[in-house]
């Protein structure tokens, strides 16, 4: 038996150059995998089975990393009659498709994982919303 002791273990000191360092590398190895799943064609433009085609910015040496266009996630169906959400494949945006006064709405959300979810608008159709999260990115 251990005896009680109502305190948590202590927590490991970061610094905050640590958490900086820590925060690139998750950007780079996000990067790289988003890149591997987006295929690339001799016109310079990224091709990807669930996203339309964007083109890719050429890097410059000593410049911040190439932004890319947000992927998404197959929709998943809450109910039998078409009400559901999509996530991105980053977590970091969700688009719901809710009813309002019998017609579907796509509301798009920006999600945080210590904070509630804050609500970027409502779309008559899912692309407009979509297009709204790659404006918020």
């Amino acid at each position: 038996m251990h005896a009680y002791s109502p305190m948590r273990e202590p927590r490991k000191e970061v610094t905050e150059e640590q958490m900086k360092e820590t925060l690139a590398r998750r950007v780079r190895e996000s990067i790289q995998r988003h890149a591997e799943r987006v295929s690339v064609d001799g016109s310079g433009v990224a091709q990807s089975s669930r996203a339309p085609a964007v083109p890719l910015r050429q890097e410059v040496p000593g410049a911040n990393p190439v932004a890319v266009a947000i992927s998404w996630e197959k929709p998943v169906r809450t109910s039998d009659d078409g009400l559901g959400y999509q996530r991105s494949t980053c977590g970091r945006f969700v688009i719901a498709k809710v009813r309002v006064n019998r017609e579907f709405r796509y509301t798009a959300s920006r999600c945080r994982a210590d904070l509630p979810a804050q609500v970027l608008g409502s779309f008559a159709n899912a692309a407009d919303a979509q297009k709204c999260c790659e404006g918020h990115r």
